[in-house]
């Protein structure tokens, strides 16, 4: 079978599946071309997506860790305050126990001196 056309115009001879291969080459790489440019288009989208998703985990990991060193703090001042409230329970029990002992003290004071001048 001859594969060859021969151009009426200038004689030329042309293979009929070069032809044909160079036609289905340039129809196959564009329909490539377009299906790379779709990929790489769904690929940046997605990964823009992505890094959105990150930052917005990073700011409410943020947030969060915030609101945790917050509570930490209040929690502290809390802890601090109970603190305080029962150093001065104990020191008010500690005074009142020590003014019982100077009374009676005084008492035993006042009543050796009276011993004392009734001798």
């Amino acid at each position: 079978m001859n594969s060859q056309i021969t151009c009426p115009k200038c004689g030329h001879q042309f293979d009929i599946e070069q032809v044909l291969s160079q036609d289905l080459e340039k129809k196959y790489k564009a329909q490539l071309d377009e299906h790379t440019l779709k990929v790489r288009n769904e690929y940046l989208s997605k990964e823009t997506e992505l890094q959105k998703k990150e930052e917005d985990f990073n700011l409410k990991r943020e947030e969060a860790n915030r609101i945790f060193k917050e509570k930490l703090e209040q929690e502290k001042i809390k802890i601090r305050e109970a603190e305080k409230l029962q150093a001065i329970s104990e020191n008010e029990i500690m005074i009142t126990g020590l003014k019982k002992q100077l009374e009676t003290l005084a008492n035993e004071k006042a009543n050796f001196q009276k011993a004392m001048l009734e001798n």
